[in-house]
Order: C-alpha cells, then sequence, then structure tokens
C-alpha cells in the first residue's frame, strides 16, 4: 500500500522520512532548507542550488539516485 506525506516545512522527522522514502518529490524552499535536503538526499550543487529558485508549480523528484 503506498503512503503519502506532505511537509509544509523541513521538520526534524524530515530527514528520516527523506531517506526512507521510495519517492520524494520537492518544490522551491528557502536556501537553508535547499542546502540541508541536498545533504539528505544527496544532490548535486547544482540540483541543491536550484531548489530555491524553483517557479510555482514546478518539482524536483528524486527516486533513489535519480533526479
Amino acid at each position: 500500500q503506498s503512503v503519502l506525506t506532505l511537509l509544509p516545512y523541513l521538520s526534524p522527522v524530515a530527514p528520516r522520512l527523506m531517506r526512507s522514502s521510495a519517492l520524494v518529490g520537492i518544490q522551491r524552499v528557502s536556501p537553508d532548507e535547499a542546502e540541508q535536503i541536498g545533504r539528505i538526499l544527496g544532490l548535486a550543487r547544482a540540483e541543491s542550488e536550484a531548489l530555491p529558485t524553483l517557479a510555482d508549480g514546478v518539482t524536483l523528484w528524486v527516486a533513489g539516485r535519480d533526479h
């Protein structure tokens, strides 16, 4: 059974949830959150730096090591 969890901000449980998820979608976040998310998910520097600049309605999807 699939489970969907939406996080409105980077909460203390977010790292655990992101690491254990098969698929993670990230929309525009602050530069500080982008840096944390990049470390947690092993994103390339360019991907992490792009997160604060994503347009409305744009999502970066991460499935394992596929971005």
